[in-house]
């Protein structure tokens, strides 16, 4: 932009108006393509899309474990509920991306969350079953315990702790270095009480690997 400027002010200065005017247009031309684009970029959408994402890809994640190497618990039919409230948050998806007249990429990751989701919700009776039996294991409650009795201090904590390391995942996109301090943080434990219990050797490997993989988010794309 500066340089382009600094072209027409040479222009005029050697009476070339000719060139000065087309190159002012064009200059015009670029910067209300700019200002366009960056209008249509819209970062909370993008960033609520991300977050939840990477939340939702956890849940499917430990589906798939459950599924694979757990209790093996297959369900026939999503409920109701859950069908109806994907069903509600698409269209409203949709919706909202065709007011906004959004490119395609953001069609592709609207589908991609949306896929998530879908997956989560047909599995949600198995996943609110763990996470009562997870909840109340931590507290000592037994099988018994719901899952607000199951909500200690500890467990609040831990669980905040896990929240804002998806959140700070988010602003990575803005510096990169964020994702190394997150590497380092992880392999220390934070937000991780289990590794705590751990041995040694797993702990100094897990610390180990999470260090190997501090450099990279730091290297020129």
């Amino acid at each position: 932009f500066d340089n382009a400027v600094a072209t027409v002010y040479w222009h005029l200065n050697h009476s070339r108006y000719g060139e000065a005017r087309a190159l002012s247009g064009q200059l015009a031309r670029d910067s209300y393509d700019c200002m366009t684009y960056y209008q249509k970029y819209d970062w909370q959408f993008l960033r609520a899309v991300v977050a939840s994402g990477y939340l939702l890809w956890m849940a499917c994640t430990f589906i798939y474990v459950m599924k694979y190497y757990g209790t093996g618990t297959v369900l026939t039919s999503m409920p109701r509920v859950a069908l109806g409230a994907v069903l509600g948050i698409g269209g409203a998806l949709l919706a909202y991306l065709v007011l906004q007249t959004s490119p395609v990429s953001y069609y592709v990751y609207t589908g991609i969350l949306l896929l998530e989701l879908g997956i989560t919700a047909y599995h949600s009776p198995v996943l609110l079953r763990a996470a009562a039996a997870a909840l109340a294991g931590m507290t000592g409650s037994g099988p018994s315990g719901s899952l607000l009795s199951a909500l200690t201090f500890d467990t609040v904590k831990t669980l905040v702790m896990q929240l804002l390391l998806v959140e700070l995942m988010v602003y990575g996109y803005y510096d990169r270095a964020i994702y190394a301090a997150g590497f380092i943080g992880v392999g220390l434990g934070i937000g991780i009480p289990s590794l705590s219990h751990a041995s040694l050797r797993l702990r100094g490997a897990w610390l180990l690997s999470c260090l190997c993989l501090t450099p990279y988010p730091l290297l020129p794309v």
